[in-house]
């Protein structure tokens, strides 16, 4: 049977679940909330998820609401190994800690860039994020060791929201190095995350004219958070001011999952 997915492609922790799904073969039955719209605020979905955020989803009467928590959740119950989230605690923890500073200060710093309200050294500490993440590849091929991890996976949507979007992010050359890999050794890269960066960053750009801010900051960055969340942190219940239909790109298509390509396999065996 399908696992419910409740999904906004432009979300960086939806396409995040939508490329673990795909890498195990995972077949979703999709569900498109478009959040501008409010959508994720229907009756009908808080009757399923009472944090009223996306991604959501229902695997039988089991219902999980945090992107990481999914995307570790299906690999704990439907991988056929632990190769993309190891059960070792020694080689876990090093993923875990990339995926707890991922959905923590990297995020949080990120988004503060789009904040008018932040000071100027929100953008200091946002590359100081950067700069951990760089280091860390710099040291090793992905960002949890020689082999690629959920980390990555969850990593991938964010930071290449990040280098469409800031300015000097290329002077982070072993992020853009690995971000490269990614988009060959991630299944589905190409289709389940471009689309959905490409509509978010739309939307970033046409909210940047409705507010009447030159689109060509040089301080530009966008929201980069894997889900709306409460208290401007990555899951706000109401998501900010929308831009008129008219500006915006329309909701990209639910992508039809397939199984892993044989690259996914090649690098297991590495």
């Amino acid at each position: 049977m399908p696992l419910d997915l409740y999904y906004w492609p432009a979300l960086a922790g939806c396409r995040a679940v939508l490329l673990v799904g795909d890498a195990l073969g995972i077949e979703f039955s999709l569900h498109l909330l478009d959040v501008l719209q409010r959508e994720h605020l229907r009756q009908e979905f808080i009757l399923i998820n009472p944090m009223k955020t996306v991604p959501a989803l229902k695997d039988g009467d089991i219902v999980i609401f945090e992107s990481y928590a999914i995307c570790t959740y299906l690999i704990n119950r439907y991988a056929k190994d632990d190769f993309l989230y190891p059960k070792d605690p020694v080689r876990r923890v090093k993923v875990d800690q990339f995926l707890f500073f991922t959905n923590g200060p990297l995020s949080k710093n990120l988004m503060n860039c789009l904040d008018p309200r932040q000071p100027k050294s929100a953008f200091t500490q946002a590359y100081d994020s950067l700069s951990v993440i760089n280091t860390q590849l710099g040291r090793a091929p992905y960002i949890a060791g020689y082999h690629i991890t959920v980390a990555d996976f969850v990593l991938a949507p964010i930071l290449s929201a990040a280098e469409a979007l800031l300015t000097d992010f290329d002077k982070q050359t072993n992020i853009v190095a690995w971000l490269q890999k990614c988009k060959t050794d991630i299944p589905g890269y190409k289709r389940l995350n471009e689309p959905g960066l490409e509509q978010f960053v739309a939307l970033y750009n046409s909210k940047k004219k409705k507010d009447g801010q030159e689109a060509g900051d040089p301080n530009k960055l966008s929201v980069l958070s894997a889900e709306p969340r409460r208290r401007d942190t990555n899951n706000t219940q109401a998501p900010a001011p929308a831009p008129t239909p008219a500006q915006t790109t329309a909701p990209a298509q639910a992508p039809a999952p397939v199984s892993s390509p044989s690259q996914f396999e090649e690098n297991k065996k590495l």
